[in-house]
């Protein structure tokens, strides 16, 4: 059948979530007739366009008409009003009711002159869920504002919990990425109208056969992870903090958004994160020389990292799937993981068993242990690689044909339902 795909992007997002729907949109463009993605502004169009080299199947849209000469209230009165806003609730519900009305109103309207089949929400998170004459999908990637509400505004949480329940109840479909996940979406709705599917993220073979290895001489470990409290660095400080008072030299690399500021003097919002950064003040006469925070960096940067580091080390207390595993596993870097289902079905899935060593998240000594097993046997020139062959069981080819393959049953689902 033709596709014509609506994706509304409305939500900044971390270079993870970008990569997904990068990875799953260039695997859709040949079998699609056109993609129209709904942006927030024409820059953002702009470095889209970049990534895809400006196919012609794939055009963008935005969520409010630029003009040449926009109307702008003096950005410190502005301030002061977003600020009113936010600290009256009454004002603040009813004016992200307004908004959200009004980007439902804009994605019809898109939906309509584009001539769309699906519409496709690539991150849900407290997006309310449009009403349209098409079936509507969701990608779920976690749902850690349940687990962690501290990752973000007070009151957030409720709000993403209650905007995760309407889709749950209108949707055509729901995507999440484990077999957790699915459970995460039935403890909020256990009769969802919307079916929930498992579609799984994914790595390209190809992008691992002519990636080197150049392990650095002195010893050194990556964990690329945003600043958030489910990424766990406090055990990430403990073990480090452990294996420096022995004595061992190495070097532990973190990156991702906001990471620089766990290094800092300056007190951090999120609790969970505030509590890693007061251990490294606390132990920084130890500490300094072994921890570098880069904050967010380059595709560039972080795949020289992955070449450089002796293991990759993936403390999370949660995941919804957590890419960096199976990008780690096709850059041939050995893993240092936290025992989390997720990863889990990752390691099963690809056969990496040998190439992944365990710990409890819970347990800075058995980090600890594993950090210093590895310093003790130095990385040798013969190492095998991550066989390819492996990664071939689940690619971006596979994700996006299986959306195509659902994509298809909703819309005959939906032309028997307006037929009856």
């Amino acid at each position: 059948m033709a596709f014509r795909i609506l994706i509304p992007d409305e939500l900044p997002y971390s270079s993870g979530v970008e990569n997904v729907v990068v990875a799953i949109v260039r695997e859709w463009l040949p079998e699609v007739d056109s993609i129209t993605w709904i942006v927030r502004n024409t820059s953002r169009s702009s470095e889209l366009e970049k990534r895809f080299d400006h196919s012609p199947k794939l055009k963008f849209e935005t969520f409010f008409k630029e003009t040449s000469t926009p109307a702008r209230l003096p950005s410190r009165v502005f301030g002061m009003l977003k600020a009113a806003v936010k600290k009256l609730p009454i004002l603040r519900d009813r004016a992200e009711a307004a908004y959200r009305r009004i980007l439902d109103s804009r994605i019809a309207e898109v939906a309509r002159d584009s001539d769309s089949t699906h519409c496709w929400f690539h991150f849900v998170q407290g997006q309310s869920m449009p009403v349209l004459k098409i079936p509507v999908c969701g990608l779920v990637h976690d749902q850690n504002f349940r687990f962690f509400p501290e990752n973000l505004p007070q009151g957030k949480s409720l709000q993403f919990e209650g905007a995760l329940k309407q889709w749950l109840r209108e949707a055509d479909m729901m995507s999440v990425l484990s077999e957790k996940g699915k459970r995460e979406m039935l403890e909020l709705n256990p009769a969802p109208r919307a079916t929930i599917e498992i579609i799984p993220n994914a790595i390209t073979p190809s992008s691992s056969e002519n990636f080197q290895r150049n392990p650095a001489q002195e010893p050194l470990f990556f964990y690329p992870a945003a600043a958030l409290s489910h990424k766990n660095h406090l055990l990430l400080f403990q073990a480090a903090h452990l294996i420096a008072k022995a004595g061992k030299s190495f070097r532990i690399v973190i990156c991702g958004k906001e990471t620089e500021d766990l290094l800092q003097d300056q007190p951090m919002e999120n609790p969970g994160v505030e509590s890693a950064r007061l251990f490294f003040q606390q132990h920084k006469a130890i500490m300094s020389g072994h921890l570098e925070a880069l904050g967010q960096c380059s595709m560039n940067r972080v795949n020289q990292l992955y070449a450089e580091c002796w293991a990759v080390v993936l403390p999370s207390r949660y995941e919804g799937f957590g890419l960096p595993l199976v990008e780690s596993l096709a850059r041939n870097a050995p893993v240092l993981c936290s025992h989390l289902t997720p990863f889990k079905e990752q390691v099963e899935r690809y056969h990496a068993k040998e190439w992944v060593k365990w710990f409890s998240p819970d347990d800075s000594t058995q980090l600890a242990q594993l950090l210093e097993n590895s310093i003790n046997n130095p990385p040798k020139p013969n190492t095998p690689r991550f066989p390819t062959e492996n990664l071939s069981a689940w690619t971006w080819k596979h994700v996006a044909h299986r959306y195509l393959e659902l994509f298809e049953v909703l819309k005959r689902q939906s032309t028997l339902s307006k037929e009856s």
